[in-house]
């Protein structure tokens, strides 16, 4: 299977290949939907060379795919010891919380769509974070736009580790839970060697020079006082020892301890209001996924609000109308259509909110409905987009974009399947980083304040107006794709924020019914559409006649700089009897299985 080292190549040249590589598997295709043959002898050779040197991993019994290749061989340390699927998950992400500080950690909160084959029965696990009980809608009204971002009063009430908790014990983890800690104490006292994704988000801090930024960056700067580059060693000697007590008393020391005492002392002092009691008093929460049917018996489950799976159902909904014997033309109306039916999904967002607080269950029942998709389908014209928002069902009284984000998919022998997103919500969250080494989220940001867009463009909805212990709107969806033999298909989920829901709808749509493998499918250049702002973005190695013929039906096209972070999916998929696994190289994460 021919690969490319893009890394090694000069940039001008590796936008070359790229475009012209997208451009032959996207325009060589048959435009016949005729259904393709798929290579079983070699999955890797099917429909073109690949994009980027990612790899492609080839298994039989489990695989995971992470986006923190250090954490990739903790799964199969913690399945050599006897652990279960979801002990590897919990060590793998906690290594993950180490690694990758700017992402995700235990000061932040997650999404787990479990699926066990024993009980042929999906799980959502809501560790997502809540407002302080002294939180209230106009908060971030009459304050600067930064107060959301970052300080003390831009960070909710963490979920981490009161989900790893649940997770240990409601899927019956074989291992001690102080096992599980192992290998992210060890990384965060030894060192490991900053990542190339971890080493622009450094650098982009750079600018940053409030006080508490700069208080913040001292973490990632070496001895001279300068800030820490790809390939450097990045120790955390403080966070080690907090892991320690953690592995020791457990989440309770977190929430209940010491560590809680110090945590609400910081966030108070930088401006927050979240109290101790807040701490005792977050729980997280076992709810059922949405589903939707698809072609060919199969059934994705996803999170319900305040995740996006219903936004990523409806999107996947529609474009299962289009099908033509379980196959999608692989031409530009097809991606016309994608768009449209991202502009119809999101419109519905801004009425989803947490259920504890919104009544949603009408608008997600309607998004999960084939009348609804049916409805939206035949509203698509092929030759032309709208323009009016209400076209498609933007209802918003307000016309006004989760950076820090990481996915991992672990697919066990043991018949379970977890896709998991895990969040601090934007670079290195809040920027408030206790003594102890733990770095806070500004997932505050993530809900809606009357009249502005957060920090994702995503505008203002009363469905996600603050309310005390109320859980903010996401676009995490991690997704799993179930057969009617009760069999998974694909495991996938991704980060990047507002462009996470339609990165994984568009994935899903090229491995389901445009035959690529999931290396394929995720190496191919994506579009996006959230409807507001109307802007078509597509990424930098997109086909340029693609651009054109898009624009010429009325799309305005954004097509990003190389620099540009876009969205970053992680999957798992079965096909002919096997695992196939990747990580996105665009984030550099990376594969392990058997």
């Amino acid at each position: 299977m021919a690969e490319w080292n893009v890394g090694k190549w000069p940039a001008l040249a590796v936008s070359l290949l790229l475009t012209a590589l997208a451009h032959k598997t996207l325009s060589t295709v048959t435009d016949s939907c005729e259904k393709q043959s798929f290579s079983c002898n070699d999955p890797g050779k099917n429909k073109s060379v690949n994009i980027s040197n990612s790899e492609l991993g080839n298994y039989t019994t489990w695989a995971i795919s992470v986006d923190a290749a250090p954490c990739a061989n903790v799964s199969r340390d913690i399945f050599a010891k006897g652990g279960q699927t979801v002990d590897a998950a919990i060590a793998t992400l906690l290594c993950m919380g180490v690694v990758l500080p700017h992402s995700m950690g235990i000061g932040g909160g997650f999404i787990a769509t479990v699926y066990s084959k024993n009980t042929s029965k999906t799980e959502v696990l809501m560790a997502r974070e809540t407002a302080p009980e002294c939180a209230y809608r106009d908060m971030f009204v009459n304050r600067s736009v930064f107060a959301r971002m970052w300080g003390g009063l831009a960070v909710a009430v963490p979920g981490e580790l009161r989900g790893y908790e649940e997770l240990h014990k409601h899927l019956n983890g074989s291992l001690p839970w102080k096992e599980l800690f192992n290998e992210s104490i060890r990384l965060a006292r030894e060192g490991f060697r900053i990542g190339k994704h971890l080493a622009a988000a450094i650098q982009k801090g750079r600018q940053m020079k409030s006080a508490l930024a700069n208080e913040t960056k001292k973490a990632f700067m070496n001895a001279s006082g300068e800030l820490l580059v790809e390939g450097d060693l990045l120790k955390q000697e403080d966070l080690a020892k907090t892991l320690e007590k953690i592995a020791e008393e457990g989440a309770s020391y977190f929430y209940n301890g010491t560590l809680a005492e110090e945590i609400v002392e910081k966030v108070q002092n930088t401006g927050g209001i979240m109290t101790k009691e807040d701490l005792e008093n977050y729980t997280v929460k076992w709810v059922e996924p949405v589903n939707v049917s698809l072609e060919g018996n199969l059934t994705m489950y996803s999170a319900p609000p305040p995740g996006s799976g219903p936004v990523l159902g409806f999107i996947l909904g529609i474009m299962n109308q289009f099908l033509k014997k379980e196959c999608l033309e692989d031409n530009v109306t097809t991606l016309h259509r994608f768009a449209e039916s991202c502009k119809f999904g999101y419109a519905k967002r801004a009425l989803l909110g947490d259920p504890d607080f919104v009544n949603c269950t009408e608008v997600v029942r309607n998004m999960t409905s084939t009348e609804f998709f049916m409805d939206a389908k035949n509203k698509i014209n092929d030759s032309y987009t709208h323009q009016d928002p209400e076209y498609y069902g933007f209802v918003n009284e307000t016309l006004l974009q989760d950076t820090g984000t990481a996915h991992a998919v672990f697919w066990g022998k043991d018949g379970v399947v977890i896709s998991v997103s895990s969040t601090i919500n934007g670079y290195f969250g809040s920027l408030v980083r206790t003594k102890s080494g733990v770095l806070l989220n500004n997932e505050m940001d993530d809900f809606s304040t009357p009249g502005k867009a957060n920090m994702y463009k995503v505008q203002a909805s009363k469905a996600n107006y603050i309310k005390p212990g109320k859980r903010p709107m996401s676009s995490m969806a991690p997704m799993i794709l179930v057969n009617g033999k009760g069999d998974v298909v694909l495991a996938i989920g991704g980060t990047g924020g507002s462009k996470i829901t339609s990165g994984i709808a568009m994935v899903t749509m090229r491995t389901l019914w445009q035959e690529y493998n999931i290396k394929e499918a995720i190496d191919q250049p994506r579009i996006h559409h959230q409807l507001i702002p109307n802007n078509l973005m597509a990424e930098w190695f997109f086909p340029p006649e693609y651009v054109d013929e898009l624009k010429q039906r009325g799309h305005n096209v954004t097509v990003l700089k190389e620099s540009e972070r876009f969205n970053v999916i992680m999957g798992v998929r079965s096909q002919c009897g096997r695992i196939l696994a990747n990580a996105d190289f665009r984030k550099g994460g990376d594969v392990d299985g058997e």
